[in-house]
């Protein structure tokens, strides 16, 4: 099952975009695979203890989703489209809190309106990330 569920999560995840563009696309994959996000959320909260047999796996597995977000929002520094002044590492952790979240929210209350929720996140996410100035509204 959580072969499927990261085989899945790796087919569908596209690295070119940025991690604002990927927010965009996640509340889709969950709704195509509901029964896999189930069983995931399941299984990590019953492995969060350090001695749990697969707690190794969901670790590690958090600790790449990090780092794969903290390099996308790293490449956006370099290219002057971030803040430079943003700790990617930081970032990346509570972008991770909140798909983790939305995973929970939405399994508990299915009439969440999950493209909405994603898209305002991914509004605001792109908002603190820029290195545009805001634009002023009269």
């Amino acid at each position: 099952m959580l072969d499927a569920r990261d085989a899945d999560d790796l087919a569908a995840a596209d690295f070119t975009l940025s991690p604002v563009e990927q927010i965009e696309h996640v509340a889709k994959r969950y709704q195509r695979s509901p029964e896999l996000i189930g069983t995931f959320t399941v299984l990590l909260t019953e492995n969060l203890n350090p001695d749990a047999p697969l707690h190794d796996r969901f670790l590690t597995r958090y600790r790449d989703s990090v780092d794969i977000i903290a390099k996308g929002i790293r490449r956006g520094q370099r290219a002057g489209k971030y803040r430079p002044d943003l700790n990617p590492a930081i970032k990346a952790a509570e972008i991770v809190a909140f798909l983790t979240g939305m995973e929970t929210s939405w399994l508990l209350d299915p009439s969440v309106p999950l493209i909405e929720v994603f898209h305002e996140y991914a509004s605001s996410l792109d908002s603190q990330l820029s290195a545009r100035p805001p634009s002023s509204a009269p």
